[in-house]
């Protein structure tokens, strides 16, 4: 099963909404990324701020992790398990916040990472990936 395939049935078991603001033929294609150094990299080549970089390693399942600038927190994922792991956390995460009235910040994921942050939308457009909200 190719991972566009299992990302497609993820998502509608889970019930999230994608949201895709390019026409199919010019979507970016989202891609995997070794380390969570090369995610940072590739989020601030698409021109977002990512200062002070700081690489916690502290998100739940994830192979790397770290925040950028106390707005984006980034994640790298060393199976497909641990990324499916990572997005139930965040789904958990949105559902408390919700309940308590407080607006959670949605999720881009691509195919072993997830970005966490209110650019999630904006930084689809040159990584790729679909929202999670």
């Amino acid at each position: 099963m190719t991972i566009f395939v299992r990302t497609v049935i993820l998502f509608t078991i889970f019930n999230t909404s994608v949201a895709c603001n390019l026409p199919p033929e010019v979507a970016v294609v989202a891609t995997s990324y070794g380390t969570v150094m090369q995610l940072r990299d590739a989020t601030v080549a698409a021109g977002f701020v990512c200062h002070p970089w700081i690489q916690t390693n502290s998100q739940k399942f994830a192979a790397e992790s770290g925040i950028c600038s106390d707005e984006h927190v980034l994640s790298t994922y060393a199976s497909p398990d641990q990324l499916d792991n990572g997005i139930m956390i965040s789904k958990l995460a949105n559902g408390l916040l919700e309940r308590h009235n407080i607006e959670s910040s949605p999720s881009l994921v691509g195919p072993n990472w997830i970005i966490r942050s209110n650019d999630a939308v904006k930084m689809q457009a040159a990584l790729g990936g679909t929202i999670l909200r």
